[in-house]
């Protein structure tokens, strides 16, 4: 039950914070499925992978394409997790 209380608002740190993160579409124009989802940049160094926010949004890019959607009304997005 811990660990879940963890991963919600490990999400909710990526939503309050997605202005500050990139998308794939302001990356490149490849018309892929993963077009909304948030870039993660490439990372050789293993500190980088385990960093919070770079989880964290590997895990936002996870979620289903209806929370995704949710994510622009903070409230409804917490209610729906």
């Amino acid at each position: 039950m811990r660990d879940r209380y963890g991963i919600v608002s490990l999400l909710m740190f990526v939503v309050k914070n997605k202005d500050f993160l990139k998308s794939n579409i302001d990356v490149h124009s490849f018309n892929i499925t993963s077009h909304y989802d948030l870039h993660i940049p490439a990372a050789n160094l293993a500190v980088f992978q385990k960093a919070v926010w770079y989880f964290g949004v590997k895990l936002y890019n996870h979620l289903l394409p209806t929370l995704k959607q949710l994510s622009h009304d903070i409230s409804k997005f917490k209610a729906a997790l």
